[in-house]
Parts: structure tokens; C-alpha cells; sequence
């Protein structure tokens, strides 16, 4: 495996362990926000997609974007326990969490997508004019 090289190498190793905590923070603070940001989005497409019948790609883009929702949540929450974890076997199952969150985010965007695609494949068929978010 290759050394790594970076700015960390002058800092002092008590000094760079206050910074590792404080980074790791911050990271688990903006993947919470990032679960709450793609709540909302689930949430209000899903609302603006009622307000007339769902074709079948607004269904999808809505499937895609509530199964993004649970894989955010389980990357935040894998992110918060590893962060937490004190035992090296809890480590790797937190990271084992984060990783299947990250993994159920990429099928919901791939779901999405496709959705998405129907949508505009049915603007062109059917002269619709549909939002795709």
C-alpha cells in the first residue's frame, strides 16, 4: 500500500487527534443534514407528483428518492457509531452500515434516473409537461 503524504505530517499527534474529532464531527453533522435535505425532497416531490395522476416515472423518481432517504439514514447513522464505537468489532459493523447506506443511495439514484428518463420519454409521447427533479 502507498504512504500517504500530507499536511498532517507536521502536526503534532495530540494536535492532530483534536483535529481527526473535530473533522469526523463535522462530517456526521453534514451527512445529517444531507438526510434531512433528501427527506424533504422525497417529500415534497411525492406531493407535487399527487397533485395530478403519477405516471409511471414520477412513481420510480419517487421510489428512487425515498430508498436515497434510507440509505442516507444508514450512512449518517453508521458515520455516528464509528464515531462512537469504542470496540473494533462495532467499528466495522458501523462502517459495514455506512457503506450498505451508501450502496442503497446508489440504487435509488440509478431508480430515480430511470424514472426520470420515462418522464421525459412521456413529455415527448403524450405533449405533458412534467417536473423532474
Amino acid at each position: 500500500m502507498a504512504e500517504r503524504t500530507g499536511k498532517g505530517k507536521n502536526i503534532a499527534p495530540e494536535e492532530k487527534e483534536k483535529l481527526r474529532e473535530e473533522l469526523e464531527q463535522k462530517i456526521i453533522a453534514a451527512l445529517w443534514l444531507q438526510v434531512v435535505g433528501q427527506f424533504a425532497e422525497a417529500y415534497y416531490s411525492a406531493q407535487l407528483f399527487a397533485l395530478d395522476d403519477e405516471s409511471e416515472g414520477e412513481q420510480k423518481i419517487s421510489l428512487g428518492q425515498w430508498v436515497q432517504v434510507i440509505g442516507q439514514s444508514l450512512e449518517a447513522l453508521g458515520a455516528t457509531k464509528q464515531h462512537a464505537a469504542v470496540d473494533p468489532q462495532l467499528l466495522i459493523a458501523a462502517q459495514k452500515l455506512a457503506v450498505n447506506g451508501n450502496a442503497l443511495q446508489s440504487l435509488g439514484s440509478a431508480i430515480e434516473t430511470i424514472g426520470g428518463k420515462e418522464v421525459i420519454l412521456e413529455e415527448l409521447l403524450f405533449n405533458v409537461e412534467r417536473f423532474v427533479p
